[in-house]
């Protein structure tokens, strides 16, 4: 055994008996010394480590380490990258980690990345995405390609490029290997005090996708549910301890709750605004993807329903793909007399009726601000009263000061905000 595999074995040890719910999980967890990574990876079975990286660290820094990379497992993130880039998903994910071990006392190595103010509580998933707003609006506006002849002529050499332009490509070097993920490392140095938190930091090691198959002693692969109930044990028995930190609690309950069951909660809220006679039916398979998971409905005497779906800026496409399944759901298998659906931001942008029967059109307008007075006054104003109304939005607007008389339910993207009348329900990332 190396120096560095001795010290990453001290360091689990040292956290079994100080810090019980990262020490329990880091158990589960092989060490694998592997020197082609920069720093360290996890990927939900194994906790990758270059010796000459932790070799640069005190003991410390290590059990730092090797928190943060039981953290990532803990909080699912080997198996929620679901497409998103790789490099922007590890940093996202990182700065809810780090300011987690922060919080609760543990060293890192200078100029990682912490979570700061909005940031701080929120998902992984809501922090990428402010992460990619951010790209997106710091982009420079695209530039007319230049005429081929007059280039030539500027730079003399007729082949588009200056003659000591010996610039490599892509930042040769920066760069990992032929289908290798990006782990670019902090220093690493000292003691590792926390940084200041800004943004300009680095990622500490490297959440990897979970494996999909037996590894190559045959082991088969940890699944996200094994995973769920070694974190929900860990928790108990750090709470027994009394060192489960209250920094982690909000992180853990949120990968610990259960897919919501937004169909059987729709059915709930109808049931009991409108009187109406329901059968059941086998299961429609066709929501299952949108994590809609319930029987199917018919009703012969529910009434007109009011779907609101915000379709300001500050919704993701993936939240209006949500919007369009749970609105497809009530149209076909709660059956309503029909269904009124409006898209709106600052303003009613868009309004769509549908009879009993007729599918879904989806026509989402808007991208502005948000205002949901307008669109209780088209609900008041409209030719055929509604015996509920169903609102998809993130909450981020202004509501109307009088309450509306129509029950109302709201499906909110945003699991830290709540709306000043109805029923708010959050519904996931």
């Amino acid at each position: 055994m190396n120096s560095a595999e001795k010290k990453m074995t001290a360091a689990r040890y040292a956290l079994v008996s100080e810090e019980p719910f990262w020490g329990s999980l880091a158990m589960s967890l092989d060490l694998v010394s592997d020197p082609t990574c920069k720093t360290a990876w996890v990927n939900g079975q194994k906790l990758g480590f270059n010796p000459a990286y932790i070799d640069t660290l005190s003991h410390d820094v290590a059990k730092g380490l090797l928190a943060h990379e039981v953290e990532h497992v803990a909080l699912g993130h080997p198996w929620r990258r679901e497409g998103r880039d790789h490099k922007q998903f590890n940093i996202a994910t990182d700065k809810i980690i780090n300011h987690d071990l922060r919080e609760a006392g543990f060293k890192l190595p200078d100029g990682v990345y912490y979570a700061e103010g909005e940031e701080i509580g929120k998902s992984a998933e809501w922090v990428y995405t402010q992460q990619q707003q951010q790209q997106a609006e710091q982009q420079p506006e695209p530039q007319p390609e230049p005429d081929e002849e007059k280039e030539e002529e500027q730079d003399g050499t007729g082949d588009g490029q200056s003659p000591d332009d010996d610039s490599t490509e892509d930042g040769e070097g920066d760069q990992p290997g032929d289908g290798e993920p990006s782990d670019e490392p902090g220093d690493g140095q000292g003691d590792g005090e926390p940084g200041d938190g800004q943004g300009d930091g680095d990622p500490l090691g490297e959440v990897r996708d979970a494996p999909t198959g037996p590894d190559e002693n045959g082991d088969p692969a940890p699944t996200e549910q094994d995973w769920r109930e070694r974190v929900a044990a860990a928790a108990v028995f750090a709470k027994g301890q009394g060192k489960y930190p209250a920094s982690l609690e909000r992180q853990v309950e949120r990968t610990l709750k259960p897919t919501l069951d937004v169909k059987s909660l729709l059915l709930r809220f109808f049931t009991e605004t409108a009187s109406a006679d329901y059968a059941w039916s086998r299961p429609n398979r066709r929501y299952m993807p949108m994590g809609l998971y319930l029987p199917s409905l018919r009703s012969e005497g529910l009434g007109e329903i009011a779907m609101y779906v915000d379709t300001s800026g500050s919704m993701r496409a993936s939240d209006l793909a949500k919007a369009k399944a749970i609105i497809d759901a009530v149209i076909e298998e709660c059956n309503p007399l029909a269904v009124t659906v409006y898209y709106g931001d600052s303003d009613v942008a868009q309004v769509d009726r549908f009879e009993q029967g007729e599918p879904l059109e989806w026509r989402a307008k808007g991208g502005g601000g948000t205002d949901f007075r307008p669109i209780f006054e088209a609900v008041e104003k409209a030719d055929s009263p509604v015996v509920a109304v169903v609102c998809i939005s993130d909450l981020d607007g202004a509501f109307p000061q009088d309450l509306p008389a129509v029950p109302t339910m709201w499906l909110s993207t945003d699991e830290y905000k709540t709306a000043p009348f109805g029923e708010t329900v959050y519904i996931g990332d």
